[in-house]
């Protein structure tokens, strides 16, 4: 028997079960999270490569030349870069990323945010279900779920996915200002569908507030202030939009791509780890694979037979709705044109990944035996610990993304690329889809908008938000063919094909066509003299020109809304050039020309997020909002 000196007191035994619990979560998170934590790995497909990589590497080029966000002057040959949310330049966790590396951004951002998923859910379903080793449940499906997994690859969703559990517990919990932080760090975070998501998911949630009318004035409330918080933002974004090929509601060949089938969705919610004996899927893995395993099954059994509580039978129906709408066409709520605003249908895992989370814990919370609780979680931390050990994802060593392509190394430094009709067609049929050797061909080609990331302008980047302008004149230029005089007033130093056999037969190998009659970065139409480029950074150019006419002086980037020029120091037209470049209209003599990006879209939302800012620190404004 111990003597009393031996025997832990109570607040010693609490420390320890602390320290102990905190070893036991470390060691468990650095084992699920092995390749990118202890191996210094990162994940890659098409989504790291022509996104996410791209993105970071420009905007890590601001942050060094300490230059205002604004412009983009390599993807479509210059676009909006602050106004596309996906490139997460206005999320403090990206600033942070630029002190490092590729590998220690990825790092820190599944780490921060797998943190913050996990946190919330728990905080979120103890104050729903008041049951703390339910909640722990909640927490570990919000954080280590295999959507989680899925979307590692593209940060952006992954940081918007992790922000929904905080969203939805500020709401429950009626705190306005935490509420509106959040929304608003969800957009910033990259991508706007997901806070779409979040807003339909925060509806649902009203009906278990305590409550729900003034739940719904305090989540309006909310919602005014995080679009005066966005809006430094979301108001260029919107130009961009109007100013995009892409409508606001899509057709439906769009709107319904990564709809996820009846069986496939079946075979995915009840097939034990399903991704070990039946691993394909109808689309990229990245958008429509998710695991959430016996933890919501249980906890639909348990609601059902045992706690038929408005709260558990409201969680488990909103779980049964994010899976129908999942469907896309299968489901006859795509007949409103609501559903039509975004593609990926499979984008509503999103809601069954706040749902499933509450689900499990509802129906955990109606069994008796604390310790039951406790092993059921431990159970449901090592099913999604196995089914994260699957090879879900190339990872590679970061010098996959760093090193530059050798066919980029045959291109003209500084110059524009274009990249083939037979390229493109070649790729998107796949040499050998969804392998290792395809994503090595994607970088090898240095794809749209691979190329992007190491200096060259791209004449039809991959961009969803991409301007008619940039599409109609890059399907001129494809047309035209080679030796276009579109590619050589674009600055098309280089167009990017594949080889061929002696048959004639295209081979998985690029090949740099060089075009030395490829414009420099300004030129004169007709030319009447001559141009020095005095200064070129990312939203301003300014040009020294010698002209012995009148004649269009234009500059190898795009066009667009917030460009405008200084031809001497005065304020002159920036105009179009055939329809897509940026121009001015210098007379005969010596001028200096100035091109510069500031569009009234940012200085507007400037200016409104500056003042909300402003009035969160007013305590009458405060005291308007609540807590």
């Amino acid at each position: 028997m111990k003597s009393p000196a031996q025997v832990p007191s109570g607040p010693d035994k609490t420390k320890r079960s602390i320290v102990a619990a905190v070893l036991a979560f470390s060691l468990y998170f650095l084992f699920f999270w092995k390749k990118a934590l202890l191996q210094g790995l990162v994940p890659a497909d098409g989504n790291t490569l022509l996104m996410a990589y791209p993105g970071w590497r420009i905007g890590a080029g601001f942050f060094r030349q300490a230059v205002l966000p604004l412009w983009d002057q390599f993807r479509n040959l210059g676009e909006p870069f602050l106004a596309d949310p996906q490139t997460a330049i206005l999320y403090p966790l990206t600033w942070l990323s630029f002190l490092g590396g590729w590998p220690a951004y990825f790092k820190l951002w599944i780490t921060a945010h797998t943190l913050l998923a996990g946190s919330f859910g728990y905080l979120l379903a103890e104050k729903l279900f008041k049951d703390r080793e339910a909640a722990l449940t909640a927490g570990i499906l919000a954080a280590f779920n295999g959507l989680m997994i899925a979307r590692s690859s593209i940060p952006g969703h992954f940081a918007a996915l992790a922000w929904l559990p905080a969203a939805a517990y500020f709401l429950v919990s009626g705190r306005t200002i935490p509420l509106a932080i959040s929304l608003a760090a969800q957009w910033f975070a990259g991508y706007p569908p997901f806070s779409l998501i979040t807003f339909t998911a925060l509806i649902l949630l009203l009906p278990l507030t305590e409550k729900p009318a003034e739940s719904a004035r305090r989540l309006a409330k909310a919602c005014l202030v995080f679009l005066g918080l966005a809006a430094v933002q979301l108001l260029p974004f919107l130009e961009m939009l109007k100013e995009s090929a892409r409508g606001v509601l899509l057709d439906p060949a769009s709107a319904f791509t990564y709809a996820i089938g009846p069986a496939e969705l079946l075979k995915k919610i009840f097939v034990p780890l399903w991704y070990g004996f039946f691993p394909r899927s109808a689309g990229d893995p990245a958008m429509v694979n998710f695991y959430f395993g016996f933890a919501p099954l249980a906890g639909a059994v348990l609601i059902l037979a045992k706690k038929r509580e408005k709260a558990a039978l409201y969680a488990l129906a909103a779980l049964g709705l994010a899976f129908t709408l999942c469907l896309g066409p299968a489901t006859p709520l795509y007949a409103f044109p609501l559903f039509k605003v975004f593609r990926y249908p499979s984008n509503w895992l999103a809601l069954a990944c706040l749902f499933a989370p509450l689900a499990a814990a509802a129906g955990f919370s109606a069994l008796k035996g604390r310790n039951l609780k406790i092993v059921l979680a431990g159970v449901v931390a090592m099913e999604l610990l196995v089914n994260a050990q699957f090879r879900q994802k190339l990872w590679v060593e970061p010098e996959f993304f760093s090193d530059m392509p050798a066919v980029l190394k045959v291109c003209p430094p500084g110059a524009g690329i274009f990249h083939s009709p037979l390229l493109r067609e070649w790729m998107d049929k796949g040499f050998q889809l969804g392998t290792a050797g395809d994503a090595l061909l994607l970088r090898e080609a240095a794809y749209p908008s691979y190329g992007t990331a190491f200096g060259f302008g791209e004449l039809g980047s991959y961009q969803v938000l991409s301007s008619k302008r940039a599409r109609l004149y890059a399907a001129r230029a494809e047309a035209a063919g080679p030796g276009s005089a579109l590619l050589d007033q674009a600055g098309i130093g280089a167009v990017i094909t594949l080889k061929r056999d002696p048959a004639g037969r295209p081979l998985p190998e690029p090949a740099a066509v060089l075009n030395p009659a490829a414009k420099g970065p300004c030129f004169l139409e007709p030319r009447t003299g001559t141009v020095e480029v005095l200064k070129r950074s990312p939203g301003r150019i300014i040009v020294h020109a010698e002209l012995s006419a009148p004649a269009a002086l234009v500059a190898t980037q795009a066009w667009f809304p917030g460009w405008h020029a200084k031809i001497d120091g005065k304020s002159s037209e920036a105009a179009l050039f055939d329809g897509f470049l940026l121009s001015a209209a210098p007379g005969a003599g010596s001028h200096t020309v100035e091109f510069y990006y500031l569009p009234f879209s940012f200085l507007a939302g400037l200016l409104v997020s500056a003042l909300t800012a402003a009035l969160l620190f007013s305590g009458k404004f405060r005291s308007f909002l609540g807590r």
